[in-house]
């Protein structure tokens, strides 16, 4: 009788067990590839039992949907009106670094250099908030979320 090492008798386990598991997931019309990239959080594209390809899950944070554009200390426009946490892409194109600030309800926009481009999002409760730049009074913006 043949002697067969321990190390050959562990590799034909292993794969006998991953050819039963692979078979147990073509009878349910599943496929290795697609059950772990669902499990990952992905999804996954073709139809049942295809193995199709995996695309990445929807990322949590939205594009800017408004626009607001700062030139010559003035905001444009001087009133937005958003929807509770949508995001607003603001445009510095002036000579001087610009920030949008609400400081009784926390909302800013952070330093937005001249010629770039920041964001601001909108609170995620309704109302009129009044956004002024602390270094230039002449620049504000009355925001409106409902």
């Amino acid at each position: 009788m043949p002697h067969i090492s321990m190390t050959a008798r562990r590799s034909a386990a292993v794969c006998t067990g991953a050819l039963l598991l692979m078979s147990s997931l073509a009878a349910c019309g599943g496929s290795t590839d697609s059950a772990a990239s669902t499990a990952a959080g992905a999804t996954s594209t073709g139809s049942a039992g295809d193995t199709g390809t995996a695309t990445p899950a929807a990322s949590a944070t939205p594009a800017p949907t408004a626009k607001l554009k700062i030139k010559k200390n003035t905001v444009s426009p001087a009133k937005l009106k958003v929807s509770p946490g949508e995001k607003i892409q603001i445009v510095n194109s002036d000579s001087v670094t610009h920030e949008l600030v609400d400081s009784k309800d926390k909302i800013t926009s952070g330093n937005i250099k001249t010629n770039a481009t920041g964001a601001l999002t909108a609170p995620s409760k309704a109302g009129t908030f009044k956004l002024v730049d602390p270094h230039h009074s002449a620049t504000h913006l009355t925001l409106v979320v409902s």
